[in-house]
């Protein structure tokens, strides 16, 4: 299998030496999608140990017509962006739940806060707000194209922060496949979870890393990818920092975060790249690749929003657990301390 192991670089900024950080172990299931071929809808091991990514168990789940955009429903079973006037629901073991007719193409997915609407978007497009049914699913669920204004009325990508003190914050993404695009705050009129439409404000163009993006509690900043690099903004909607990939043939497209300093980014011409800025910063990044799958598109979410329920703990929610594990501990030597 191709491999290429490098120390991934903050833009204009020299690299620390390996010895500098050590890479945080971890290892998990990606689904994903391929943008061509009869299967298209996948599931693979993946095992990050001592800065080296292994897969295994790559497997195929599903074939459906047209496939993108991939997130789990509240109601456990994947969504998938068919890439035209459909949404596809897959149960895990690949048997098609239903395909649901929206008024816009759909590509890109994401899922509102609180789970009762699946947005979809084409590369870039209009956006359409999916009303989940009562379970979580698409069964009777309904779609509206959102009428969508300002700097931008074509999206691709729609994430929010879900922690933090600019809990609520909307980002979105506008670029066609090669990236060099728009991003920009988004605010939905009506709520995330009764939108009624879109007013958009760009950041910045053209940015390359401005087609796939994902809310990451672990730095509350949001990961953007396109073309061949990686940005990170704060969850406020300021640039942070780019990694860039230049020269390694590599085209982002979408990827996710595990919200313990890992990010999944996929590239159209096949590699899945990690990168672990688990010491807070791309400065110190180690990144590693691996080909996974020709027409290599779109990995669903492992935190937040449909992941599923597969990721890690809030940033609220681990500080509680770090208190009680000091507790526990102060604790226990007190007890030892009176024998």
């Amino acid at each position: 299998m191709y491999r290429a192991i490098h120390w991934a670089a903050f833009m204009l900024v020299a690299c620390a030496a390996p010895s500098a950080y050590a890479a945080v172990d971890t290892n998990g299931t990606l689904y994903y999608t391929t943008f061509a071929g009869g299967q298209n809808v996948h599931k693979v091991d993946y095992s990050w140990v001592g800065g080296n990514l292994t897969i295994s168990n790559n497997t195929a789940i599903a074939s459906v017509n047209g496939a993108d955009g991939i997130l789990f429903l509240p109601n456990g079973n994947l969504a998938i962006g068919g890439q035209g006037f459909g949404v596809h629901e897959v149960t895990l073991a690949g048997a098609l739940v239903t395909t649901l007719g929206v008024p816009t193409p759909s590509f890109h997915l994401s899922l509102s806060p609180q789970g009762k609407v699946l947005y979809s978007a084409s590369i870039p497009g209009q956006p359409t707000a999916i009303t989940l049914n009562g379970s979580g699913g698409l069964l009777g669920a309904t779609a509206v194209a959102l009428p969508t204004g300002g700097t931008e009325t074509q999206l691709d990508t729609i994430a929010w922060a879900t922690g933090g003190p600019n809990v609520g914050t909307a980002l979105y993404t506008s670029s066609f496949s090669g990236g060099n695009g728009v991003v920009g705050i988004a605010t939905i009129a009506g709520g995330p979870e009764t939108p009624t439409g879109i007013t958009t404000a760009s950041i910045g163009s053209p940015l390359p890393a401005s087609h796939g993006m994902a809310y990451d509690p672990f730095s509350d900043s949001f990961i953007t990818m396109g073309d061949d690099e990686i940005s990170r903004f704060s969850s406020a909607g300021a640039l942070l920092e780019t990694l860039s990939f230049a020269g390694q043939g590599i085209n982002f497209d979408q990827g996710t975060v595990d919200g313990l300093g890992h990010i999944f980014a996929a590239d159209n011409n096949g590699k899945l790249i990690i990168v672990d800025y688990s010491g807070g910063t791309f400065a110190t990044a180690v990144s590693d690749s691996l080909f996974l799958a020709f027409a290599l598109d779109d990995i669903a979410p492992r935190v937040g929003p449909g992941s599923g329920g597969q990721g890690v703990p809030e940033p609220a929610s681990i500080a509680i657990w770090a208190l009680l594990g000091l507790a526990a501990t102060q604790i226990a030597r007190m007890r030892r301390g009176r024998r």
